[in-house]
C-alpha cells in the first residue's frame, strides 16, 4: 500500500495493529527524491497492476482498492471461517477476494464468489475503512445477473425468482399453502431436526389492503 505522506503512516500502523490483533506492520519503506548533490543517481519506482486497473475503472467496486489488508473481515466471516484459503487459490481471500477477484482475474471462473457469503453484514461493520463489502457483493450478483454471465440454469432460477418475489397475488396466499410448499421443498430428514418456519394468516400487504378499503 502507498500513503501519500509520513503524517499518515502513524494512523495506519495504528488501525492495522488493532484489527490485525495487535501485529505491526510486516515491513516499512518510504521513497525520498533523489538527492541533488548526488550526481547519476536515479530512484525508480515499480508499480505492478495486477488486473487493479479494471477495479479502478469500476464505479463502486474501486472502494475496495482501499483495504489495508488487517484481514478483520476474514476473522468475522462465517464462510470463510467454514471453509479457509483453500478454494481461493490466490493471495486475496475472504469478503475483500469475493469482490475483487472477478475483476482481478475473470468473471468466468471467479463469479461464484460474489455468492460465497450470506450477506450477514459484519465484514462492512468491522471494517477500519468503511468499505461496504456485504454491498459490493450484492453490486457483482446483479451484474452477472444483468450482463448474463451467470450459469444458464442458475440465470432461469434467479428470473423465477423475480418474478416470483414481485407478483403479490403468490405472496398472499394463505399461510398453509406456505407451509406446504415449504414441506414439499425441504427434504424430510432436514424437517424432522429442525422446526420449520409459521407463516402468518395473513401477509403485511394484505392487511394493508384491507385498512386502506375500511378507510
Amino acid at each position: 500500500k502507498f500513503i501519500c505522506n509520513i503524517k499518515d503512516i502513524e494512523l495506519f500502523s495504528h488501525i492495522y495493529s488493532i484489527y490485525r490483533e495487535n501485529v505491526d506492520f510486516p515491513f516499512l519503506s518510504a521513497v525520498f527524491n533523489p538527492d541533488n548533490s548526488a550526481e547519476g543517481t536515479e530512484s525508480h519506482v515499480f508499480l505492478v497492476d495486477n488486473g487493479r486497473s479494471n477495479i479502478l475503472a469500476t464505479k463502486n467496486q474501486r472502494k475496495a482498492l482501499l483495504c489495508i489488508d488487517c484481514g478483520a473481515c476474514k476473522r468475522v466471516c462465517p464462510v470463510y471461517n467454514t471453509i479457509s484459503d483453500e478454494p481461493y487459490n490466490n493471495v486475496f481471500t475472504g469478503p475483500l477476494a469475493n469482490v475483487v477477484l472477478p475483476f482481478l482475474e475473470n468473471f468466468e471462473s471467479h463469479k461464484h464468489l460474489s455468492f460465497n457469503s450470506v450477506l450477514c453484514g459484519n465484514c462492512s461493520k468491522i471494517c477500519p475503512v468503511n468499505i461496504p463489502l456485504t454491498d459490493l457483493m450484492i453490486e457483482n450478483r446483479n451484474f452477472f445477473f444483468e450482463s448474463k454471465i451467470m450459469d444458464f440454469g442458475d440465470n432461469m432460477f434467479a428470473s423465477k425468482l423475480k418474478k416470483f418475489l414481485i407478483d403479490r397475488s403468490k405472496m398472499n396466499k394463505k399461510s398453509w399453502r406456505k407451509g406446504m410448499k415449504i414441506k414439499l421443498i425441504i427434504p424430510s430428514s432436514v424437517r424432522k431436526t429442525r422446526q420449520m418456519p409459521k407463516f402468518a394468516d395473513e401477509s403485511f400487504n394484505v392487511i394493508r389492503t384491507k385498512q386502506q378499503l375500511d378507510r
